[in-house]
């Protein structure tokens, strides 16, 4: 199921929400961030630039997704075919290493409470979804319980003989 194309609105709220992060206009401009009734959208485009979901949260960390939609990493059209990635834990740090000149992405499902290493998590589906061109990737998570587990999936999902992983 592929998302309505939203009318991209930025407002006073998301503009405060995201200036307080040190996130400029521009990047949510260049990210197509909109506001959707004090939701903020995260349009996720495959590398066609078609969009093919969309990510919504709160300011108080409230989160859902187009239902049924295809499950992509976020910011694909952007990094499918970059030889260096840096993977993080989330859109909003996505946007801040593209902040600071670096290319990145996340999972559109956010990071497992647990390291369990289950080959059928839906959670990591989006990796299946997506090829990437890259030989080094950067996997930059939180220290929390959640950022750790993040981390060592992420390791576990990528053969390490085709990528060059930093942590």
């Amino acid at each position: 199921v592929k998302p309505k194309k939203p009318k991209v609105e930025l407002s006073y709220d998301m503009n405060s929400f995201f200036n307080k992060r040190l996130i400029p206009l521009k990047t949510l401009n260049k990210f197509k961030i909109f506001d959707e009734k004090g939701w903020f959208g995260f349009q996720y485009f495959n590398e066609n630039d078609e969009l093919e979901n969309i990510k919504y949260r709160t300011a108080e960390k409230g989160f859902k997704q187009t239902k049924g939609a295809k499950q992509i990493i976020y910011n694909y059209n952007n990094v499918y075919d970059e030889k260096t990635i840096v993977f993080c834990e989330g859109e909003i740090d996505v946007l801040s290493c593209d902040v600071v000149g670096y290319i990145a992405t996340t999972l559109p499902n956010g990071a497992p409470k647990e390291a369990k290493f289950n080959e059928e998590d839906a959670r990591f589906k989006a990796l299946q979804n997506c090829p990437l061109e890259a030989t080094k990737i950067i996997i930059f998570t939180d220290t929390d319980s959640a950022g750790v587990a993040l981390h060592k999936e992420l390791l576990h999902s990528f053969d390490k003989d085709n990528f060059m992983i930093y942590i």
